[in-house]
């Protein structure tokens, strides 16, 4: 398997910053179209995303990872005002990314979690004529209604624990180590459910160092949605998108069916995958399937 990494320009209003992308495979010479694939966060890095690899071994088709702005070995711009961070500005990569490869005319793009959230906006307002396919894996139409979702969620769990992380995250002790071992407890059961896998853990040290970035974007808890997502929705494009779509969910997943469920409507040309033993990393906890 033939894999090669490098570094493209990207010019964002005045500045110039570079991105960091690796590929499986070759882009010039292969007979088969580029997929690209968009990590979760936002602030995370591409390494949990490496097991996409296996779409280039066992189909021969080169797979194009990268980091997102702000993250892994692309530019961090830590000096950055928090209005600089916008999903516009992530689009925006991605399109210098794919024009850098020279794939931009023909590829398809799969998006996982917030990479999910990225690839429907890019596919449904800006209709890149070169997307002929796309792949939404564990992801949302609407921040409301996954919170609605996760809300349910942990409501299921006993003794107390939703009113107890109610009650923290209406004072604000998103840091007591109590609240800290409830989201861990409910990561445990809605985000992997198996031994959490070492390029798993390499994202989400890289997450830790970027907290800044999912604070501005999202917010101190992925119940509380306080930043500049917190509203976001593409509901009202999703026909726009025309081209064929793979819909992937996970039944335990932290991203219900409520979350996801308007793809399932409003998409015209859509195809569904539920993972029933996984959560929010089936690639991992479900990986033939």
């Amino acid at each position: 398997m033939s894999t090669y990494s490098g570094t493209a320009p990207f010019t964002f209003g005045s500045e110039r910053y570079h991105t960091w992308y690796t590929v499986f495979g070759d882009l010039k010479h292969s007979r088969h179209r580029s997929l690209v694939a968009l990590h979760g966060g936002p602030g995370m890095s591409h390494h949990y995303m490496r097991s996409t690899k296996v779409i280039h071994e066992r189909a021969g088709r080169p797979v194009v990872l990268y980091d997102q702005i702000g993250s892994g070995e692309s530019s961090h711009c830590t000096h950055a005002p928090p209005d600089f961070w916008t999903i516009e500005l992530f689009i925006a990569q991605l399109e210098s990314l794919l024009q850098w490869l020279e794939i931009v005319d023909d590829f398809d793009l799969l998006g996982h979690s917030w990479g999910g959230m990225l690839a429907v906006e890019y596919a449904a307002k800006h209709r890149p004529p070169g997307l002929k396919h796309l792949i939404l894996s564990n992801t949302m139409a609407s921040v409301p209604l996954l919170i609605s979702g996760l809300e349910k969620l942990r409501d299921q769990f006993p003794n107390g624990y939703a009113d107890m992380m109610r009650k923290q995250e209406e004072e604000g002790a998103f840091e007591s180590s109590e609240y800290k071992l409830a989201i861990a407890q409910f990561c445990k059961k809605h985000l992997c459910t198996i031994k959490p896998p070492q390029d798993f853990l390499l994202s989400m040290a890289d997450a830790q160092e970027n907290r800044h970035i999912y604070r501005i974007m999202w917010g101190a808890s992925e119940f509380r949605p306080t930043g500049i997502l917190k509203d976001w929705t593409v509901v009202d494009f999703l026909h726009r998108i025309q081209c064929p779509s793979l819909l992937l969910s996970g039944r335990m997943d932290q991203a219900q069916e409520i979350a996801y469920s308007p793809f399932l409507t409003n998409l015209p040309n859509i195809k569904w995958i539920n993972f029933e033993n996984s959560s929010h990393l089936p690639q991992y906890e479900e990986p033939e399937k």
